[in-house]
């Protein structure tokens, strides 16, 4: 985590925040990795793995329609795995 915090002080990207988000939900600290997937997707809302990582962190706490929501907007986006998520 230590890496990626540096790396966020040098550039704020989209894969940066994306990375740490997908870091803390490996983690299972689930509400960082979705503080740090919405400061990815204020970056750039169409990000499409923010998205469906966002949407899967949802899951994980058993908030189905928020899941069902960003699984959506990434199909939308190309991201197939969670199409027919409901």
């Amino acid at each position: 985590m230590d890496l990626y915090n540096k790396a966020i002080n040098i550039s704020a990207d989209v894969s940066t925040y994306n990375n740490i988000g997908v870091s803390y939900y490996m983690l299972q600290k689930y509400d960082k990795a979705i503080e740090q997937y919405k400061k990815a997707l204020q970056i750039n809302p169409n990000h499409a793995d923010s998205r469906n990582n966002l949407g899967m962190t949802f899951e994980v706490l058993g908030k189905k329609d928020e899941a069902a929501a960003e699984y959506k907007k990434a199909c939308d986006l190309g991201v197939k795995d969670k199409c027919g998520f409901k």
